[in-house]
């Protein structure tokens, strides 16, 4: 893992490099008053093992498992001094999160100036919002660097997953069907229906909110993007056409045509 170092660790740290060099003849005066200057203006860092105990009791995630994205969660734990003297300093401590058990941790860094007694421990936390992949397994754990040591504990992972909605259908009878009834679907997704005319039937179909747009071709539908609840209504209508008709001379006579469901007929009329 990457080494993050804090503007404030980084401060002390040239301070602790710088200090260390004041042997160095070839710094010169100047250099070496400076580094007694700062020796004895600054405060003393006592760097103590500081740490604090591995396992999901003592760093935990709320909630755990699978969630729908947007869901707030909450990452705590602490940082424990288990040396033997008072720790006095900056603890730098990081909130790591890995995708689905992978070696690249991504963070949120922070620190805290503190004095903790042999034992004793600071809470931290870190909130967030579940991410909008559906199936990314996210794991987390805190590093605490006091200076000299870092360590690390893994807790918990969350998951998040895209809520699921019932597409229905409706429509049919004796003009034909669409199949199936119903559907589960996750959202985000698109689902296909079978709509089958009977002889001489045309089929149309419409969708409720939460289908999306969707597409006829031939006998399958597909909904669009969906995203709640919804309903594909087909409908199967008996398809119209125009027809004139006329005696050619007027003078002649007339044609009359009927129109049932299934013939046109037409019939003349002769003028006497």
């Amino acid at each position: 893992m990457q080494q993050k170092v804090s503007t404030l660790e980084q401060q002390a740290a040239t301070t602790r490099l710088f200090i260390s060099s004041r042997k160095v003849v070839r710094a010169g005066p100047r250099l070496v008053l400076l580094a007694v200057a700062l020796f004895f203006c600054l405060p003393t860092l006592t760097y103590a093992d500081a740490t604090w105990s591995i396992g999901p009791d003592r760093v935990s995630l709320s909630p755990t498992g699978a969630q729908a994205p947007g869901t707030s969660y909450t990452v705590t734990g602490y940082v424990k001094n288990s040396g033997g003297t008072t720790f006095s300093g900056f603890v730098n401590y990081e909130w790591d999160y890995s995708i689905n058990g992978g070696t690249s941790w991504n963070y949120w860094t922070g620190s805290f100036f503190s004095y903790l007694d042999a034992g004793a421990s600071k809470d931290v936390s870190q909130s967030g919002t579940v991410g909008a992949v559906n199936g990314n397994s996210y794991s987390f754990r805190l590093c605490a660097n006091d200076g000299v040591t870092q360590r690390c504990a893994t807790t918990a992972s969350i998951t998040p997953t895209n809520p699921t909605f019932t597409v229905s259908s409706t429509g049919g009878g004796s003009g034909g069907t669409i199949t199936p009834p119903t559907q589960t679907v996750t959202s985000g997704n698109t689902t296909t229906f079978t709509v089958t005319p009977g002889t001489n039937f045309v089929a149309s179909v419409s969708a409720s909110t939460g289908c999306g747009t969707g597409t006829l071709s031939g006998t399958t539908y597909t909904t669009g993007t969906i995203t709640g609840n919804c309903t594909v209504t087909a409908s199967f209508d008996l398809p119209t056409h125009s027809l004139a008709a006329a005696a050619s001379p007027t003078a002649g006579g007339s044609v009359n045509c009927k129109v049932d469901t299934s013939d046109v007929s037409c019939g003349d009329t002769f003028n006497s």
